[in-house]
């Protein structure tokens, strides 16, 4: 009797030292919320940093790995309001076509909607003309607004 009670003595110790063991380690990793956080959006801007916006989403990484539920909600409209984008392009008279692909071209992807034009004029034959194409302008202001949105999740 008094070897089985002192098994289970011995046996209380051990599970209480291991445990204490699983409470350092977690103590040691960046376990909470907040890191968790920080560690992802950090990730993303670095990629940001060295790729570009615009790889980075549309080439880099497909990003699963990220659990946070806005970021992927994010994402997916942005990729979603690019590909809507992209054929608003497609289906523009071809001069104008032309005059989006030297921007994109020439300033980037994003910046060439975010910062470089409004796009309420392309040159062609060295003349100026206005762009007003109802279905490309909405295509690229919902675009702005999903790269926005992306943007500044990643950088709160």
């Amino acid at each position: 009797m008094w070897q089985l009670l002192l098994l289970l003595g011995a046996g209380i110790g051990i599970y209480s030292l291991v445990s204490e063991e699983e409470k350092e380690k977690e103590e040691k990793t960046p376990e909470s919320k907040k890191e968790r956080e920080l560690s992802w959006k950090e990730e993303v801007s670095e990629t940001i940093n060295a790729e570009g916006f615009d790889y980075t989403f549309n080439g880099y990484s497909d990003w699963k790995e990220i659990q946070n539920v806005s970021f992927q909600n994010a994402l997916k409209n942005y990729r979603l309001k690019r590909k809507e984008l992209n054929s608003q392009i497609s289906k523009l008279y071809k001069p104008k076509r032309d005059y989006v692909k030297m921007v994109i071209n020439k300033e980037g992807f994003d910046y060439a909607f975010d910062g470089y034009s409004n796009f309420d004029e392309y040159v062609h034959d060295g003349i100026d003309k206005p762009f007003n194409d109802k279905g490309f302008h909405d295509a690229r202001k919902e675009y702005i607004k999903a790269y926005n949105r992306l943007n500044n999740l990643i950088n709160k």
